[in-house]
């Protein structure tokens, strides 16, 4: 029987240049209003009379690196601050301004702060800016109907290359990196945009019988991004890897639908925090679905969720699964890329997602066969055993 997949893809509306994927965020997210006065007046805390500016520009955070965003303010614009002098340089507590100030190359680095913002509107299940630099969105551009269409999200594993799910490729593709919130341009850093050259799709993968087996694709880029504190590249599982443990506590990211029918896609990218589930426990429970007692759980699935009102949905295809690595903080491993689900976000019934610790050796094969080198991806793991 047919499985429900939740992450469908998305087809816009509108006709859209090959080149203006903005317009395809507008019709996706809504048009956004117009952006305030950068030269409105604001009271200070002090009582004295401000300007409401970017927070990069502001000199009154000069002595700290994390602003907080507060939720009710005396700015229009979120991302803007009331502020009483514009920034000057300060050797001693510089303020980023440049995408690469000190980036870290290294994989799977997680900016629980974000750059120079603590908090995003108070909505805990948003992200902040850059806290997941390894986060695409991905976009194919119809020919026929002369349109792009996002299709999902990806995880950038080397400047040339990002994963995702086979479901979601086709066509002529591309991505963009360090995107944060689709509607704003005053992020902090500019987002890259780079096609795709080259689609690689497991072999096994087979569309047509509808079970989703294999299903991950690597976008070979046509450029290579430029790593920076907020385009990174993530970690993946080391090769004989175990199974992710159940009970792991792993993030999602993406901007798919909050519900599965009436929901709204996020314009600002979101996170949920999902716990791993047994596979055996999870293929019960999906037996106890129209897939009937016969199903059986693909070793290149893993499962992760089953609360109500939080899961992946449709749009977050090829999104990345991250998990925490083990004694080294803030650094996380994706051990998963959204796959499909009966339906989003019902209790006891967990999302499906690719399993990368099944799936490292393939990637490693399709890396080397390009001259690729796995190191970007790789991490040393620190253990009793590996000190």
């Amino acid at each position: 029987m047919d499985l429900i997949i939740r992450f469908l893809l998305l087809v816009v509306l509108s006709v859209a240049a090959q080149d203006d994927i903005q317009e395809i965020l507008k019709d996706l997210f809504g048009t956004p209003p117009p952006l305030p006065d950068t030269n409105e007046t604001c009271i200070l805390k002090s009582g004295g009379e401000g300007r409401c500016m970017p927070i990069n520009l502001c000199g009154d955070t000069s002595s700290s690196k994390v602003v907080p965003i507060e939720v009710h303010k005396e700015c229009k614009h979120y991302m803007d601050i009331c502020c009483s002098a514009i920034k000057e340089d300060d050797e001693n507590n510089p303020v980023i301004t440049d995408a690469n100030h000190e980036a870290d190359v290294s994989c799977g680095k997680h900016n629980p702060n974000g750059i120079q913002m603590s908090t995003v509107v108070g909505n805990d299940s948003e992200a902040k800016f850059a806290e997941f630099p390894w986060i695409a969105a991905v976009f194919v551009m119809k020919q026929r109907k002369l349109r792009r269409v996002y299709m999902g999200a990806g995880s950038i594993i080397h400047p040339e290359v990002v994963l995702t799910a086979a479901h979601i490729t086709g066509g002529v593709m591309s991505v963009r990196a360090g995107e944060w919130d689709s509607m704003s341009s005053k992020e902090l850093f500019d987002h890259q945009d780079i096609d795709v050259g080259e689609i690689v799709v497991h072999e096994l993968y087979t569309p047509h019988r509808k079970n989703m087996q294999y299903d991950i694709a690597m976008l070979i880029l046509s450029s290579p991004l430029m790593l920076t504190v907020h385009v990174g590249v993530v970690c993946l599982p080391p090769p004989g890897t175990a199974t992710t443990p159940a009970g792991t506590r792993c993030l999602a990211t993406g901007w798919g639908k909050d519900k599965f029918q009436n929901g709204q896609y996020q314009n600002i990218l979101k996170k949920i925090e999902l716990p791993v589930v047994d596979r055996r426990h999870c293929e019960n429970l999906l037996r106890r679905t129209r897939l009937t007692y016969r199903y059986k759980l693909h070793s290149s699935f893993m499962c992760a969720g089953g609360k109500a009102d939080k899961d992946t949905c449709v749009g977050d295809g090829g999104a990345p699964l991250v998990c925490p690595i083990p004694e080294q903080n803030d650094r996380y491993v994706q051990n998963g890329i959204v796959s499909w689900g009966i339906g989003c976000g019902k209790e006891g019934l967990p999302g499906v997602y690719i399993d990368l610790t099944f799936l490292r050796p393939w990637i490693d094969f399709q890396m080397t066969a390009r001259n690729f080198n796995t190191s970007s991806y790789t991490y040393k793991i620190i253990g009793k055993n590996n000190p």
